[in-house]
């Protein structure tokens, strides 16, 4: 559901793209709301990350899972969202975040 925020939304979907490349340029509402979806996204993440590091999710699934997450959030406007709420996420999966960013969304390296 959040990740299709971006489709059924067209009014969003503008906010998003604009968002995940200069969040300071939106106006205050549309912080709220880009804001609003990158912490969802972050926290459905986690959820799923936490999920595999349990085993309750085969491993390709899970690659493949962190690999979507992965490439739609590398932008600053997400960076930005993430570094005022890291604190509320575990420090394995930040450390997966901060190795897609560090990587321009590749989370397993870059493409060979």
């Amino acid at each position: 559901m959040v990740r299709s925020w971006n489709v059924l939304d067209t009014e969003f979907a503008d906010i998003a793209a604009r968002g995940s490349e200069d969040f300071e340029s939106l106006r205050d509402v549309e912080r709220r709301r880009f804001s609003d979806f990158a912490s969802r996204h972050f926290d459905v993440w986690e959820f799923g990350y936490s999920m595999g590091q349990r085993g309750l999710i085969a491993t390709d699934i899970m690659d493949a899972f962190n690999d979507g997450y992965c490439r739609s959030m590398p932008g600053p406007g997400m960076r930005s969202v993430w570094e005022s709420g890291i604190a509320t996420y575990s420090a394995d999966f930040s450390d997966v975040v901060e190795n897609c960013f560090a990587a321009s969304g590749w989370p397993m390296g870059q493409p060979e």
